[in-house]
């Protein structure tokens, strides 16, 4: 089994080929992150049945990219169907799965509170230029859910509900930042 220092390395270094993959079959910048993990975290898992990460032919890499696109088109059809039946947002209230069952309690979102109406519209319109997934998870998040419950909501891995954190509160700070100065 190889050690850390040598899978790490192996990983930066097929890392730019796994973009180039997943980018080949996903346009949206937030889903090429998610199966760009999903790629890696698949080759990392399954290391011990591999030879070196950094001499795995492309092909392997191509068709892993490929299968992890394919099972994030799949979760979005899923998803289109039950957003057919919902908002954007999750409405407050219980948060079931499809067989009934409970899966988390959501709360009523808290409304911002800004005594100076400029910032209250910078907010509104930096959070506007989110993707709903990102703007979703940083509401949730401002509103005091962990991230195993905003994974369940987003029905995501809590990796990926990190990565969309981070890139919300980046997109927002940036966003921020240019009305602000």
């Amino acid at each position: 089994m190889q050690n850390k220092d040598t899978m790490g390395h192996a990983i930066r270094s097929i890392l730019p080929l796994v973009r180039q993959a997943v980018r080949r079959y996903v346009d949206d910048p937030d889903d090429c992150q998610d199966v760009v993990q999903e790629v890696l975290l698949k080759l990392w898992k399954s290391r011990g049945r591999l030879p070196a990460l950094d001499l795995l032919p492309d092909s392997y890499i191509w068709k892993t990219a490929y299968t992890s696109a394919v099972d994030l088109y799949r979760k979005q059809m899923s998803e289109r169907h039950f957003a057919d039946r919902s908002c954007a947002l999750v409405p407050p209230g219980d948060f079931v799965d499809a067989n009934g069952e409970v899966r988390c309690r959501v709360l009523p979102l808290a409304a911002p509170e800004a005594s100076d109406p400029f910032v209250a519209e910078a907010v509104e319109s930096a959070l506007s230029l989110l993707s709903p997934k990102l703007r979703q998870a940083l509401l949730l998040s401002v509103d005091g859910y962990s991230y195993a419950d905003i994974a369940r909501v987003q029905e995501a891995n809590i990796g990926t509900v990190r990565s969309r954190l981070h890139y919300a509160r980046k997109y927002t700070r940036e966003a921020l930042e240019a009305v602000v100065g």
